[in-house]
């Protein structure tokens, strides 16, 4: 039977997998062996062959098996290293990543955003950040708050960071070169603003070099952005 499964999500034949799955639910957790569209030889759950083909249709069927214990997020492929939705956010099927986010309440992880990102899936990257909470672990730490998100490019969480206290001098460390080394150059203007001097004395080896290089071109683009502020 799960020989047929496999072969029912590679070939997209909805109908006959979730006849499988409906005679015996609890195959929607069992590791299946198949090959990608590479010929690679896989073993995961069910719903990755699905995701991996970009079967849209099937995969909206088959999560109405996930409900109770039985979570989206706890199923893992066969080596355990990725959920369902870090396999979707790497495939970058934008359809599916909101299926498996909006229908079954996926969880959003820095995990599922760093695979987006890594494949060069723009729109999935977009949308991820859209539906994550950044800031969920940090467990109130500020410093790791500020540079995540200047890491992240999330300016309102740098301005809200700066109203609640955090001060230049604090900025004037990790969190701008972060913002620099990223290219966030509207939180690097912000820090400007708010009094933060760019500091250039990196020292003198060849790395620091071209990060002073970056910084000195960052810098002049802050100060016209400043000028045209004004």
């Amino acid at each position: 039977m799960t020989t047929a499964l496999s072969q029912a999500c590679t070939s997209n034949s909805v109908s006959e997998a979730i006849k499988i799955l409906s005679d015996a639910p609890a195959l929607i957790s069992e590791p299946l062996a198949w090959n990608d569209s590479d010929g690679k030889e896989l073993t995961t759950p069910a719903i990755f062959i699905a995701i991996d083909y970009g079967h849209v249709e099937l995969v909206k069927a088959m999560l109405q098996f996930f409900k109770g214990d039985t979570s989206i997020d706890k199923l893992k492929s066969g080596s355990g290293d990725y959920n369902a939705l870090g396999w979707a956010s790497w495939v970058g099927n934008l359809e599916i990543v909101r299926l498996l986010v909006d229908v079954a309440d996926a969880t959003v992880d820095d995990e599922a955003l760093e695979l987006s990102r890594e494949s060069g899936n723009a729109e999935v990257t977009k949308y991820l950040l859209e539906n994550i909470d950044l800031y969920s672990n940090l467990d109130g730490d500020a410093d790791a708050i500020m540079d995540k998100a200047c890491r992240e490019g999330d300016i309102a969480m740098v301005r809200r960071m700066l109203n609640f206290g955090y001060s230049p001098e604090q900025c004037a460390q990790g969190p701008l070169f972060i913002a620099m080394k990223c290219g966030h150059m509207d939180i690097v203007s912000l820090f400007r603003e708010v009094g933060v001097e760019i500091n250039l004395d990196l020292g003198g080896d060849n790395s620091a070099e071209k990060f002073r290089a970056m910084a000195e071109e960052l810098k002049e683009v802050a100060d016209e952005n400043s000028l045209a502020d004004e």
